[in-house]
């Protein structure tokens, strides 16, 4: 799990640098399967990404059938309103260029302009489009959650592994076989050092000597 900072891009085009992927350590850049991002984050958004090199847990985690929900915390130009919290919530709410309209959101507002967003899907700009419906343009934009995950005190530019534990991955949102390369990973749970093994798509963990 990575904070990613503003100005990065979520793509392995040199053209495109800075990339998240520069962050990582070098040797991870060489794994095959590639090391990829599950739900990208746009250059001028900031927040929790994770990463992986297990391919059915991206599209277990990024598919909208999943109804993973992602937490986003929106800074506006404008005061929010309390009828956008029913707005947003209805399942009505259509983006502009689109003939389908978004999924129930939930709108949290935390201040007179900023607010929390949760979504069960992806689309382009999402957050930003959705608040551009209502005449609000998103001044700062950051994931503070991506399902059972929180960014928490995660540094901006730095990273943290994340144990597969028996919930993350037993559960019906990411119910994914687990490579035996991730065999001897170690893990930091609590600021505890774990080693991982796996027997078929079971997970046992026992503290790292």
């Amino acid at each position: 799990m990575l904070n990613k900072p503003l100005g990065y891009a979520c793509s392995r085009d040199p053209s495109e640098s800075p990339l998240v992927f520069d962050l990582l350590p070098e040797r991870w850049n060489r794994r095959n399967p590639a090391v990829c991002a599950i739900g990208r984050l746009d250059r001028d958004a900031s927040g929790l990404l994770l990463l992986t090199d297990i391919p059915g847990l991206v599209h277990k985690l990024a598919s909208p059938k999943s109804g993973t929900k992602k937490v986003y915390e929106a800074v506006l130009d404008k005061p929010l309103r309390s009828e956008w919290i029913d707005l947003f919530a209805s399942g009505g709410l259509l983006l502009s260029g689109e003939d389908k309209p978004c999924r129930p959101a939930r709108l949290d507002m935390t201040s007179e302009k900023t607010a929390l967003l949760t979504l069960t899907e992806g689309r382009h700009h999402q957050v930003r489009r959705m608040f551009e419906t209502v005449g609000c343009t998103v001044l700062c934009l950051r994931r503070v959650s991506f399902g059972p995950w929180r960014l928490g005190e995660v540094e901006e530019g730095s990273y943290i592994h994340l144990p597969l534990d028996v919930f993350s991955v037993r559960s019906e949102v990411m119910r994914v076989a687990i490579p035996p390369r991730l065999a001897c990973a170690v893990l930091t749970r609590d600021q505890e050092r774990y080693t991982c093994s796996t027997k078929g798509d079971d997970i046992a963990r026992r503290r790292a000597p």
